[in-house]
């Protein structure tokens, strides 16, 4: 959603589509029956959504699940797993920016001798 001072962003839905997935009562992989909502639920991670959005985009993917037979709780720790992934990944991140380079090594030839430690400055 566009506004003269303000991008919002969302996810949008085509109305005609339905809510069948793969049901999970079928014969499929269950690893094709979790990428659905795994695709769904990174999507709805990977974006910069007010909680609001969020809240909505999550209740819609739980109500795929449901309607798709699947398992409450595989979708919840399918989030939980998700959530704890993005939050690790921010904390990562957050200590490789304040690392410096101390030292590093240069090969002026083949022989191990010759290594010289050059501090970096």
């Amino acid at each position: 959603m566009r506004k003269p001072s303000i991008l919002k962003i969302d996810i949008f839905r085509k109305h005609a589509t339905t809510n069948t997935k793969i049901n999970f009562l079928t014969n499929n992989l269950m690893e094709h029956k979790i990428a659905i909502y795994r695709h769904h639920t990174t999507k709805m991670h990977s974006l910069p959504l007010t909680p609001k959005r969020k809240q909505t985009e999550w209740t819609l993917i739980k109500l795929i699940a449901q309607n798709n037979n699947f398992p409450q709780k595989l979708t919840q720790n399918l989030n939980l797993q998700l959530q704890h992934k993005e939050t690790n990944q921010v904390q990562i991140n957050r200590k490789n920016k304040n690392k410096k380079m101390d030292n590093f090594h240069i090969l002026q030839s083949k022989n191990k001798e010759n290594h010289k430690p050059i501090q970096a400055h």
